[in-house]
């Protein structure tokens, strides 16, 4: 049975990067929380600032998904050749 450990290293760095991209989006959710409780008002600017970078985290969020999830069927039929062969052999 031949199996690459690469491709589950490749997984965690997916699932890291996914993470990652998962705290940024909560921390910006934060900030955002921050401008409007704060004694002195958010500027648009300030607002539509954090919402861009909302923005393109989430993007990021879903693109580390979308590896993920291509990753994960990949490994899935790797998996599933290897089951084959080992039932053609018993």
């Amino acid at each position: 049975m031949n199996f690459d450990p690469e491709g589950i290293q490749s997984i965690f760095e997916t699932v890291g990067s996914s993470a990652s991209s998962v705290g940024q989006i909560a921390k910006t959710v934060e900030t955002l929380k921050g401008l409007f409780k704060g004694a002195h008002p958010a500027t648009d600017a300030d607002i539509k600032l954090a919402l861009s970078d909302l923005t393109l985290q989430v993007a990021n969020a879903q693109v580390a998904n979308s590896e993920l999830k291509f990753q994960l069927i990949s490994l899935q039929k790797e998996l599933a050749e290897m089951n084959a062969r080992e039932a053609d052999f018993n």
